[in-house]
């Protein structure tokens, strides 16, 4: 039948961007089966090319001789002449391995030709390597720096490095005659402060691991990471304390004068080993309940030391507009402070406020930010760039990069260097990361940063061809230990590295390498989803949901804003209720508030992170 009237019969939905129906042919001609004769002619076969192709990929194969020849046509506006060479080399490399070992699975077989096996595997997978053998600690690195310099910022309130290390010292002291041990989990809770950093700092010294909760979290979120971390230590602050009454846990307020300042000042005598853990923080569970992830002393120095050679421009000041209970807070505390540089802290609440982020910027002179895409792209369009001057280093994580920002970033403050960086809590903050140039017409997520590999792999855990889709794994320095209290899930996502030594880690994130080794980020192989920078587990939505004794099936979609017409700037979550009072429980919805409907999302939502 005529491929036109397969089309006219069917009617099917039709896309000026491929064809209908299918878009790649293959075509078989068995020459001796069908070699026609005729009288006193020799006819030989020939491939023509048409000079038009019907289909987006045509593979032609003509048995002839006792051998195959091979013919590919294609749309050369969608492919170009080193794809489809790559794409036969593929195939020609198939042919021989199914000849060589007939007995294996098609999936399992190798494609790829010597040369891109190494290319892939040796060469952009691990970029480069950096000498951090003998890791010093962060703690460490913060008290080699000049006493008098300032090492804290908030408002009029400032912190040299010579009071923070004493106060964090004082605090290890206090802690450590409360019998803490190594990998013991100390929770810590309180707003954006000075107070905040001593905490974290002198949990690192007494030789413990710190356990963030934003005070914002919802109180069954807070009691459930109590629990699971088994916290029974508790740093807070005197208007905090409260919230934690009937919690089991010791509670100590940080501005409470008179809790830890009779401590001595200098440094506890204790070593801490790199392989310690040293802080844990919670991220979505598919599961219905958060997972912690444990990340060692040797993991947190990684990711700061290796930011030293990547970027060009030393921190100076650093405005951290990041939770500290999201593990993007750690490039702005740690980096900040082992470079020697003024960590500027905003107000409670102030990291929302974008006039208020643009004059912190312009009285501070902050040189580094962090931010989410969509929060600098309204930065961008607020700020006037004369408050952006200072900027030398802007980075941007957490959620996919439009090319609209980049064009609002080079207009706004061309001789601020953008990047885009990537990696899950899982990875220690960062895995990858790319500087964006200005005439970018897409956005990639870059190479590896040193002694971190990136392998692009199928289902079968083998090697994928440059430029075709495959999950992204990553190994090397920035793996974490693994999850806290769940050895079933950290043997499914940690794996023992197929290709080296040490393990992988499994991001669930589907990608490409494109021609010159950078990656480019596709989308995900599961239910997670990200918006505004929270990291989302459909799956826990749906957990919540059902156990509302009216809701018995729940299905939740993240749906685009350019996907809905009736509601364009909110994300719509579509239910499936199968109860007879299911139209009151909508209707319910409908009538929330919009404070309500907040509350709700913020029980739900999980974690923020890079």
């Amino acid at each position: 039948v005529p491929f036109d009237t397969v089309i006219e019969a069917i009617k099917p939905q039709r896309s000026p961007s491929h064809n209908p129906i299918f878009q790649a042919m293959f075509v078989y001609n068995d020459q001796a089966a069908h070699q026609p004769t005729l009288p006193d002619l020799t006819l030989t076969p020939m491939l023509v090319d048409m000079g038009v192709s019907k289909f987006d990929v045509t593979l032609f194969a003509q048995e002839q001789d006792g051998a195959i020849q091979l013919g590919l046509e294609y749309n050369a506006d969608l492919f170009n002449s080193e794809t489809m060479q790559r794409f036969l080399t593929h195939f020609e490399t198939l042919l021989e391995s199914i000849v060589a070992d007939p007995d294996t699975l098609v999936g399992k077989l190798n494609i790829l030709p010597e040369a891109e096996h190494d290319l892939l595997l040796s060469q952009w997978a691990n970029v480069s390597s950096e000498a951090i053998e003998d890791v010093t600690l962060i703690p460490e690195l913060i008290a080699s720096h000049t006493a008098n310099a300032i090492a804290i910022q908030q408002g009029d309130v400032t912190l040299t490095y010579g009071d923070l290390n004493q106060h964090a010292n004082q605090l290890a002291h206090f802690l450590m005659a409360k019998g803490l041990q190594p990998d013991m989990a100390v929770g810590l809770c309180v707003e954006r402060s000075p107070e905040m950093l001593i905490g974290i700092l002198g949990i690192l010294k007494a030789g413990a691991a710190y356990v963030p909760i934003d005070p914002d979290y919802p109180a069954e979120r807070v009691d459930y990471i109590l629990k699971d971390a088994g916290i029974s230590l508790l740093l807070t602050s005197k208007a905090l304390a409260e919230h934690f009454a009937e919690d089991n846990v010791e509670v100590i307020a940080l501005d409470d004068a008179t809790t830890f300042m009779d401590q001595s000042t200098t440094a506890p005598e204790i070593t801490i080993e790199a392989d310690r853990l040293a802080y844990m923080i919670y991220t979505s569970g598919s599961t219905g309940k958060p997972k912690g992830v444990r990340i060692s002393h040797r993991n947190l120095a990684h990711s700061t030391v290796v930011r030293f050679s990547t970027y060009p421009h030393p921190v100076e000041r650093f405005l951290l507009l990041s939770s500290f209970a999201f593990d993007s807070s750690l490039v702005g505390i740690f980096w900040t402070l082992a470079a020697g540089g003024t960590l500027v802290l905003p107000p409670h609440q102030g990291e929302r406020d974008i006039p208020h982020i643009a004059d912190l910027i312009q009285d501070h002179q902050i040189t580094h930010l962090l931010a989410l895409p969509s929060l600098y792209q309204i930065l961008l369009e607020y700020a006037d760039p004369t408050q952006l001057r200072s900027l030398n280093t802007v980075m941007v994580a957490g959620e996919a990069c439009s090319l609209a920002v980049v064009r609002q970033h080079y207009a706004s403050i061309p001789r601020a260097k953008l990047y885009n960086e990537y990696g899950p809590t899982e990875g220690t903050v960062w895995s990858t990361v790319w500087e964006i140039p200005q005439d970018a017409e897409r956005i990639l997520i870059g190479r590896p940063i040193p002694n971190v590999q990136a392998y692009i792999l199928d289902p079968h855990q083998q090697p994928v061809p440059i430029g075709v889709v495959g999950e992204l794994y990553i190994g090397g320095a920035g793996i974490a230990m693994g999850y806290h209290n769940r050895p079933d899930l950290t043997a499914e996502r940690f794996i023992n590295n197929p290709f080296g030594a040490g393990r992988l880690y499994r991001t669930g994130d589907l990608v490409r390498f494109v021609e010159d080794g950078q990656i480019e980020f596709l989308g995900r192989v599961d239910y997670q989803v990200k918006i505004s920078g929270y990291r989302i587990e459909l799956g826990e939505i749906e957990q919540a949901l059902t156990a509302h004794e009216a809701v018995r099936e729940a299905v939740v979609l993240a749906l685009d804003a350019g996907e809905t017409e009736s509601q364009p700037d909110i994300y719509d979550l579509a239910l499936q209720v199968e109860q007879q009072n299911a139209l009151d429980i909508l209707q319910q919805i409908e009538a929330m508030s919009d404070a309500e409907a907040d509350a709700i999302l913020r029980n739900l939502i999980g974690e923020h992170d890079a």
